[in-house]
């Protein structure tokens, strides 16, 4: 018996029409692409592994004449997916393996890298104007540079004896390099997000919130990491996160409306009221920060600021490796997507 196709071993299964056999194609690359996100933000199954044969799908797909702009879109997604499982395979290597690979992580980074560049490059026209399908190449461009260096870790940036040399062209200067790679393509991604209605956001999948949050995650972080090779106030040049924090809490409220939501606390209302309070927090967190670099003449900074955050944990639990924060806010659960 053929496993899962009710095929036994002595009948020859009907050949497949055109139209049957891609609709097939299209059906178990879904699978694949969903198993990835799942195993990617949930952790508790394994990706479906990539076979010849989905290969030859995607490609019967992607070569068909009378293909659609879904189509097209949907091979895009799949080989950006495929992308991304590659560089988690790479990161995962590195986690795990007490042998050191053959090539430095910047060598993957590059090659990676370069892939994302083809396969970008390689898009058709018809898809330029889908920002959300944009924020998943910034996203897996994030991916990419998160293998040489967390976004989101505290750990030094360089050894101390390097500390002096900031601004070297020293090879130890991979990993700020990388953070500001991955601060650009964590702005990258909220700019796609920007444009998209506040209406649409009732039927968004739920891997776009998980990357939304995990972007503004890491911009909290880099706005507020102290490091001695790190310029926040770079940082603060290039994205001003306060303002992101209130047009995102403003077009929360604008979703709510547009779901004709009754309730004054519904999903859309608490991600709201999040980020406002993440707004006075990281504001706060700046003054104290200015207050500091000031000295003692400077004016105190606002306490309840930092204390009323604590109703808001999502951004520490998140830096932190926590999702399940976000999964019980949304009440989402693998079983349920």
């Amino acid at each position: 018996m053929a496993p899962g196709l009710g095929i036994s071993d002595g009948e020859a299964a009907e050949p497949l029409s055109k139209g049957l056999y891609l609709e097939e194609q299209r059906a178990i690359l879904a699978c694949f692409v969903l198993s990835c996100y799942i195993s990617s933000y949930f952790r508790r199954i394994d990706a479906m592994r990539w076979t010849s044969q989905m290969e030859e799908g995607l490609r019967a797909i992607s070569e068909n004449d009378e293909r659609s702009l879904s189509d097209e879109a949907f091979v895009f997604q799949v080989r950006l997916q495929l992308l991304v499982q590659r560089v988690a395979e790479v990161r995962g290597h590195n986690n795990t393996s007490s042998i050191s690979p053959p090539n430095p992580p910047s060598i993957y980074v590059k090659y990676l890298q370069g892939q994302l560049d083809q396969l970008k490059a390689s898009r058709s026209p018809n898809l330029l104007h889908m920002d959300m399908l944009s924020a998943s190449s910034h996203y897996a461009e994030l991916c990419i540079n998160e293998t040489i260096r967390q976004a989101t870790s505290s750990e030094p940036l360089l050894p101390a004896s390097m500390s002096a040399f900031v601004g070297s062209n020293a090879p130890g200067f991979e990993p700020v390099e990388c953070l500001w790679r991955s601060l650009h393509a964590a702005k990258a991604w909220l700019d796609c997000f920007h444009t998209v209605s506040p209406s649409l956001y009732i039927g968004f999948p739920f891997f776009y919130w998980f990357q939304l949050v995990r972007c503004l995650v890491i911009l909290k972080h880099l706005s507020v990491f102290e490091d001695p090779a790190w310029d926040r106030v770079a940082v603060y040049s290039t994205i001003d996160l306060l303002a992101v924090l209130e047009w995102m809490a403003t077009k929360s409220d604008l979703a709510s409306k547009a779901a004709n939501e009754q309730s004054d606390d519904d999903m859309f209302r608490q991600v709201s009221k999040c980020l406002r309070l993440s707004q006075m927090w990281l504001a706060a967190k700046r003054d104290a920060a200015a207050s500091t670099a000031q000295g003692p003449t400077s004016l105190p900074c606002d306490e309840a600021h930092l204390t009323d955050f604590d109703r808001a944990p999502w951004m520490n639990e998140l830096e932190r490796g926590n999702e399940s924060w976000i999964e019980e806010f949304f009440d989402w659960s693998p079983g349920t997507l």
